[in-house]
Formats: C-alpha cells, sequence, structure tokens
C-alpha cells in the first residue's frame, strides 16, 4: 500500500510539475492572463507542487495525508480567488465571509509551505509580524505602531489581491522561475561533469589542485545556476573527498567548498534569487547587476583561490598527479553549456526580458543536449532535472509570498519608517556603522535560509536610509543584495556550511569558521564598493580610483596572509600582526578616502613581506618555488 502511495506522489509531482513548466514558459511568449490571475496561478501551482514533493518524501501515513488535505484546501482557497478575482477586487475592505475565509486559508497555506520548504525561522517571523500588527498599538515606545481591524489585515495580506502574499510574487513569477528552472535542466543535461572535468585540469598544475578543482567546478556551476545550496550538494560530494586525500582538514574541505558554493550566486551572467529580485523591485535591467557584479565575483574567487594556496603551502601539500582528459570530448562537450549562455549574454545585452531569455534558454539547452548520442541525457535526467528545477522554485514561490506578509505589517504599521530613522539613529550618522548595522541585520535575517528573503525584508528600510546618507539608489540595493547572499555562510544559521559539513563530516562550526576565512572578500568588498564605486564599473575620480582598487586589493590579500599564518613559509605573530595593520590601514584609506593612508598600508604590506623574507633566509630557509 506505501509503495502504490509513493509511486502515485512520485507521478503526481511530476505531472504538476510539468504543468507548472508549461504554464510559465507559454506565459513568457503569449500574454494568457491578466496579472492578478497569472499571479495567482502561479502561487496555487508552487503551493501544490511544494505539498506534493513533501508528500513524496515524507515517511509516514499520517504527514501524506496532511499534505493531501492542504494540496486540497489550496485548490479550493485559491481556486475561489481565481475565478472571483474581478468582484474581489471591486469589494475590496468590503469583502464577504467567504472571500475573507479563502484569503485567510491563503495566508496559512503560505506560512505551512514556507515552513516545508525553508523551516520554521520565516513562518514564525510571518506569524510574530501579524501578531505585531494586532497588538503593536498596546507597546510601549518606541515599539507602539498603528493597528488596524481585522478585517482590514487580512484583506492587506491577502484577498487586496496587490499587497500581503501577492506583493513580491511577481518577482518570483516573473523573474526566477524560469532561470531557477534553467540551473535544473542544465543539471540534469551533464553541466556538473562537465565543469568537475575542466575542474581536473588545474589539479596538477597548481599547490592545492584538488581545492582549486572545487573553487573552478563551483564557479562555473554555480555561474549557471545561481544556487548555492544546490552548487555545493552537487560539486561537493566530488571535491570535498578529494581534498581531504590531499591533506586538507574536514572542516577546510568543507569549507572551501561552502565558500565556493556560495561564491556562484555573484557570479554573471546567471547571478542567484537575489540579483533577479534586486531586478525586480528596482526596475535595474539585469544586465546591468550582471556587469556591477563583474570584478566583485572575479576578486572574491580570487581572494578563495589565494586562501586555498595559502593553506596548501602551510600544510606543505604536494600536487596532484596528472589525470588523463580526452580534450577533443571536452571540446565537444562544452557546446552544451557555452551555447546557452552566449545566448542569455547576447539576449540581456539587446535588452530582453529575463522571463523571454529563459524560455530560449531552456529551448536551446534541450535542444542541443539532444543533438550528440554521447552527451544525450536518458529520458529520467531529462525528467529529474525539470522536476528539480520546478519544486526548488515552487519553494522559492512560497517564499516570496510568505515575505509579502512580513513586509505588508512593516508598511501599515509604518514600523519601516521607524526602522529608517533607527539607522540612522543608531549609526550616530556614520555611513560606516549603518553598513555594519544593515549587514548585522542581514545576517540575522539570512537565518530564514534563503538570500533572497534577507535581501527583501532589509531593502525596505536599508536602502532609503543609506541613501539618506549619500549612497546611491543603485549602489544601496547592489550592497543589501551582496550582503544578503553571505548570510548563507554566517554562523549562526550557515546552511551551505552545514551542507558541506555533513559530506566532510567534519564538526558544523569549525567548518563555518573555515568558510567564513576562505569566504574573507565576501565580507569585505560591499564595503570597498560603496566607498569605491570603480568596482562597480562606476568610476568617478579616475586618479583615486587607480589607487582604490591598489588599497582593496592589498586589504583582501594581508587579511589572508594574516589569517591562514603562511607566506613564502609560516608567519610569527608579529608578521601577522603587520599584515592586519596593513590590510586596517587600506581599508580605513577607502572609507576616508585618503591616499597618504593608502600609502602608509602599501609601505607596511611590502615592508611586512621585507621582514618575513629576512627572518626566514639566515636560517637557510630556501623560498619554496610557485607552483
Amino acid at each position: 500500500m506505501k509503495g502504490g502511495v509513493s509511486g502515485f506522489t512520485k507521478i503526481a509531482v511530476i505531472v504538476v510539475a510539468f504543468l507548472m513548466v508549461i504554464y510559465q514558459m507559454v506565459s513568457s511568449q503569449v500574454l494568457l492572463l491578466s496579472s492578478v490571475p497569472y499571479l495567482n496561478l502561479h502561487l496555487l501551482f508552487s503551493l501544490v507542487v511544494v505539498f506534493l514533493a513533501q508528500a513524496r518524501d515524507g515517511r509516514s501515513t499520517a504527514f501524506r495525508l496532511w499534505m493531501a488535505f492542504v494540496v486540497v484546501m489550496a485548490i479550493l482557497a485559491l481556486g475561489y480567488i481565481q475565478l472571483n478575482w474581478q468582484e474581489i477586487q471591486e469589494r475590496a475592505y468590503f469583502n464577504t465571509a467567504v472571500d475573507l475565509a479563502a484569503g485567510i486559508i491563503a495566508i496559512l497555506l503560505v506560512l505551512e509551505a514556507t515552513r516545508l520548504a525553508t523551516g520554521w525561522f520565516l513562518s514564525a517571523m510571518a506569524i510574530g509580524a501579524v501578531i505585531y500588527g494586532f497588538v503593536g498599538a498596546r507597546l510601549p515606545a518606541p515599539f507602539t505602531i498603528q493597528s488596524m481591524g481585522f478585517e482590514q489585515t487580512m484583506t492587506n495580506l491577502s484577498v487586496g489581491l496587490d499587497t500581503g502574499i501577492y506583493a513580491f510574487l511577481p518577482i518570483s513569477a516573473n523573474f526566477l522561475f524560469l532561470f531557477i528552472l534553467f540551473g535544473g535542466v542544465l543539471s540534469g543535461t551533464g553541466a556538473d561533469k562537465f565543469f568537475l572535468t575542466l575542474g581536473k585540469i588545474v589539479m596538477s598544475k597548481i599547490r592545492g589542485g584538488a581545492a582549486m578543482m572545487a573553487v573552478l567546478a563551483s564557479c562555473g556551476i554555480g555561474m549557471i545556476t545561481g544556487s548555492a545550496a544546490a552548487n555545493a550538494a552537487v560539486v561537493g560530494t566530488v571535491t570535498i573527498p578529494l581534498m581531504k586525500r590531499f591533506g586538507f582538514k574536514p572542516e577546510e574541505a568543507g569549507g572551501i567548498e561552502a565558500a565556493a558554493s556560495n561564491g556562484g550566486q555573484i557570479m554573471p551572467p546567471i547571478m542567484g534569487m537575489s540579483a533577479f529580485a534586486m531586478a525586480g523591485l528596482t526596475g535595474i535591467p539585469y544586465v546591468t547587476i550582471a556587469k556591477m557584479a563583474i570584478l566583485p565575483a572575479l576578486i572574491y574567487f580570487g581572494v578563495i583561490g589565494l586562501y586555498v594556496y595559502l593553506v596548501a603551502g602551510k600544510h606543505r601539500l604536494p600536487m596532484a598527479a596528472k589525470e588523463p582528459i580526452d580534450g577533443k570530448e571536452l571540446a565537444l562537450s562544452s557546446i552544451n553549456f557555452v551555447v546557452p549562455i552566449l545566448l542569455i549574454v547576447v539576449m540581456m545585452v539587446h535588452g530582453f526580458s529575463v522571463n523571454y531569455i529563459g524560455f530560449w534558454a531552456i529551448v536551446t539547452t534541450v535542444g542541443i543536449s539532444l543533438i550528440r548520442k554521447k552527451t544525450r541525457p536518458t529520458f529520467t535526467q531529462f525528467v529529474n532535472g525539470f522536476v528539480s528545477g520546478t519544486v526548488q522554485a515552487a519553494g522559492i514561490g512560497v517564499t516570496t509570498a510568505a515575505v509579502g506578509i512580513i513586509l505588508a505589517t512593516l508598511t501599515m504599521s509604518g514600523l519601516s519608517v521607524k526602522l529608517v530613522l533607527g539607522i540612522e539613529t543608531w549609526s550616530l550618522g556614520s555611513l560606516f556603522l549603518a553598513l555594519v548595522l544593515v549587514q548585522i541585520i542581514t545576517v540575522a535575517m539570512g537565518c530564514a535560509g534563503a538570500s533572497i528573503t534577507a535581501y527583501i525584508i532589509v531593502t525596505i528600510f536599508a536602502v532609503p536610509a543609506l541613501q539618506k546618507m549619500g549612497v546611491p539608489f543603485d549602489v544601496g540595493h547592489f550592497f543589501a543584495m551582496f550582503i544578503s547572499v553571505f548570510a548563507f555562510l554566517t554562523p549562526p544559521v550557515a546552511l551551505v556550511s552545514l551542507i558541506t559539513a555533513k559530506i566532510a563530516e567534519a564538526p558544523y562550526m569549525k567548518t563555518a569558521k573555515e568558510s567564513c576565512k576562505a569566504a574573507l572578500a565576501g565580507f569585505f568588498v560591499p564595503y570597498i564598493f560603496v566607498y569605491c564605486p570603480v568596482l562597480l564599473l562606476k568610476p568617478k575620480e579616475p586618479v583615486f580610483a587607480v589607487v582604490a582598487v591598489v588599497a582593496s586589493l592589498l586589504c583582501l590579500v594581508s587579511f589572508q596572509f594574516s589569517f591562514v599564518g603562511f607566506l613564502f613559509s609560516d608567519l610569527n605573530l608579529r608578521e601577522r600582526g603587520l599584515f592586519f595593520a596593513a590590510a586596517v590601514v587600506s581599508l580605513v584609506s577607502l572609507v576616508e578616502r585618503s591616499f597618504p593612508l593608502a600609502v602608509v598600508g602599501a609601505a607596511v604590506f611590502v615592508a611586512s613581506i621585507i621582514w618575513h623574507r629576512a627572518r626566514i633566509m639566515p636560517k637557510g630557509a630556501r623560498l619554496e618555488p610557485s607552483q
């Protein structure tokens, strides 16, 4: 009986997933429905896919019955809204009992689906926001807010049809779904194998090659999927055991893979969900956001590579043996992935919509993968790619709906205005302290398990506050987007580190610590590009721009020397302190826009290298040749 139920739910997931795929892909080319029913049907599909996927993976009969019940309720509640949306809009704030019942059920279903997709944190935040909306008027200052009646609140959260659970659905439906699906389809056609093979070329050519392979493969796969968790799960099962075999500690192997996988969210052309959310929220063309990310992403992966090189040197790890690779086959198989990526870039440059581009990227990927028999995916791989991409995208759909509940409470109550003023007050008017505050809040929001959640919530009140302090609109949003991505790596809830720690069989907190060290640039680069917009390809003062770029690189390199404790040989405490001082001075020179401080930072950096070399040479130490 259990086998029959399991088989039925698997088929149901596949059928509904493909129906959602067809709906979204056709909608990207043809206007099937107006905005409200289009988004409502997107939410209905997302809820049903999440519930059915959970039923498929569930073990107990009771849980599967519960999933069946919520699927039926989703169809009834959102089906009612789908059939009566015009009348519901016309009687807004004077809705019938049936309208409100459908809206309340929709809210509860979104909360349950979000709990299943991302855990309790975001659902608890949304529930807390709703309760706060009712009791806030009775709280003492500064927590006092304007409260509204039950009916008005429920209308704003649901059957208003353009606020609450519907407010951010356009981001999911128009910007995220098809590109998340594209990542699933591309993985189903063997993209992970291609980039892992490409990474093997690096293994035998540089010290720490096994970890360099992880960095390169994760960068490549992350560049086409934009998913940190999926990247870590796919690549980590290959690279982490390999790193451990070549001498990296388990927590180091897990940390390096976590940092590299997370970087895929900032690597153009296909960045993470937060970048697409930024395009949807701000109206800034996605191609502009991708251009802004080029230098920060290259710096980020460069600093991870430096960390790997230094750790390998510290452990005196040997280079890996050269593996035979069929260059001709690698070149031929690259067509499957290079062509869709080039298509995406060209279409973005020509200004096509994200949804339109996603459609043709998927069609191109499927078409090319079928040409050669050797790279042609099996029917099962093909189906799994579409289903896994749809399930992931559906999870993001319900998450954006839940975020809408929180944001509706913030805006209705006036709390968002208080938070803007609060950031200005708590930072004492200092832009640097304001940036630190925003990062701390974003890390807390990142405990919800999705960077898009942290970005959308924080940007509502953080970006206006930063704008008041002189940060341009696009730079403020890019700062919020960038730091939200790295909430994935920051304890106490570091989802990517948790995944890689399990694969590496290493302690979670030690792995999270190593991932933060490897991902050092991800935490400092956002501050740097606020003060040095040239990193976003927005140069203002050419002379200082050059100085700022040099100071930025010296800052990040010096921090890595200091934290790892290795250069040509092991660094002693004094040398690590000198490199740390060089990093701090270089960072301050950017904040204060001071050319003299930049010179001092560079001088301390050079002096530290000379000091270190002078210390090890008299003892007969020989500098290790660069590999």
